[in-house]
């Protein structure tokens, strides 16, 4: 989305001007009729009100009846320049979209704008972007629907810690700051209006508002519209307010007018939450199943803090002391991994897997010591091993070695080595294998 992807920031540097709305609406349904041949849902979402010129052309599309877009999708974008009569086309690197590919700019009937010459033609610019399913066919359109209503939208329902995305509407998870953040709730429209409080049924996305003006007072009717008062602007507002002309005015012009009346009732985030818990129980489960997630992790850190600030309080021992100790307990506290033979009496974890905190300070304050004990003495038995194994290899080369200096007539066959063979040269030469 932007109509710059064959001009100043690619190579081609083809002429992609602007389109009047003759132009485009002509581009637009010659490219779907094109597009019809191989996909079932094909369309374009409803513009802005009174967009006097345009970019580019979004087209949506979903059900390929060939079922290639996965298996070569350089053939697949080959076929789609082929249906579209595209002079040229590109997709790699692309965010917006899936491929993009320029068409010759219509005959223009009214010669209007622009005049045409060989050594700079006009060229439009065709968007086009893969659904992997109708249902994100039709999510899509109703979230690009109308041009700058979404942006306004997710400015109202953030309050709410509800987020909003070209793959569905999702909740936020305020505890947790990384990670897992968000869980989806749907990518059927019809339901986030609900959430929303707009009426599913009402004709505003079947066609497009008549000015501004109109798309501005729809945003009111939210039932988490604050006005004036729901304000908070964020660093993505302020990018949009740079890009989006009438996202700028909505937020400086009509937004500070919403004082008297607004918000129309008090609703807390958190009955938002409860309502969509109680409407997609899916929801809710894996809301619970992150913040336990969540929890566990949070305790594993509380856990490895606790034995290290431990043993700090530990006098008289070696660094080396404090690291067997400190893998130890973790083996068996994390991992209940009792072969040290220290085992606690009770066990320190609920029935959903959470710890009882308590219970594990008073177990390593307890056992801090005597396991750490046995931990080190299993750590200087498993390194004298070491060193014996060691040491007996290399008695063995060194025995090997000597077996081969005593006499060059006579070859010994090593006992030991492996990964050697016999040339049977004169001189007795070893060769690696």
């Amino acid at each position: 989305m932007g109509g710059t992807a064959f001009s100043h920031i690619d190579p081609l540097n083809l002429f992609t001007p602007r389109m009047p709305p003759n132009v485009y609406h002509r581009v637009r349904d010659d490219c779907h009729a094109a597009l019809r041949q191989r996909f079932l849902a094909v369309a374009t979402p409803i513009q802005a009100p009174g967009k006097k010129n345009f970019g580019d052309v979004d087209i949506f599309v979903a059900w390929d009846t060939e079922q290639s877009s996965k298996v070569d999708f350089d053939k697949f974008v080959d076929s789609i320049r082929d249906l579209l009569g595209a002079t040229y086309s590109r997709y790699e690197g692309l965010v917006n979209c899936d491929a993009q590919f320029a068409v010759a700019w219509p005959d223009d009937p009214y010669g209007l704008a622009y005049s045409d010459s060989e050594e700079n033609p006009r060229f439009c610019q065709i968007d086009v972007h893969i659904c992997n399913s109708i249902e994100a066919f039709h999510w899509n359109m109703w979230y690009y629907a109308h041009g700058d209503l979404m942006p306004m939208i997710r400015n109202i329902m953030r309050p709410y810690d509800l987020v909003i995305n070209a793959r569905g509407l999702f909740l936020r998870i305020p505890e947790i700051r990384d990670g897992a953040k968000k869980v989806f709730v749907t990518d059927e429209p019809s339901q986030a209006l609900g959430i929303l409080g707009y009426d599913p049924m009402a004709p505003v996305y079947q066609e497009s508002f008549q000015n501004v003006d109109e798309l501005f007072v729809y945003t009111t009717k939210c039932r988490l519209f604050k006005g004036f008062y729901g304000t908070d602007l964020t660093d993505e507002d302020g990018r949009s307010m740079s890009e989006r002309e009438v996202f700028k005015t909505w937020i400086r012009d009509f937004v500070p007018t919403c004082i008297d009346g607004y918000p129309k009732e008090e609703i807390s985030k958190d009955a938002i939450r409860n309502e969509i818990f109680q409407k997609f129980p899916a929801t809710k489960a894996e809301y619970d199943a992150s913040l336990l997630r969540n929890k566990k992790r949070k305790q594993r850190d509380f856990i490895s803090r606790t034995i290290e600030s431990s043993l700090d309080m530990v006098k008289g021992v070696t660094s080396a002391w404090r690291k067997a100790a400190s893998a130890a307990l973790k083996e068996i506290i994390l991992f209940s991994d009792y072969s040290l033979g220290f085992r606690p009496l009770e066990d320190l974890k609920l029935s959903n897997g959470l710890y009882k905190e308590d219970e594990v300070k008073m177990f390593i304050e307890q056992a801090l010591e005597v396991v750490g004990e046995v931990a080190w003495e299993r750590q200087c038995c498993n390194d004298h091993m070491g060193d014996i194994s060691q040491a007996q290899q290399r008695t063995r080369i060194e025995e090997e070695d000597l077996a081969w200096s005593e006499g060059e007539d006579e070859i010994f066959m090593p006992k030991y080595r492996e990964g050697y063979y016999q040339n049977h040269a004169s001189d007795c030469d070893l060769n690696y294998i």
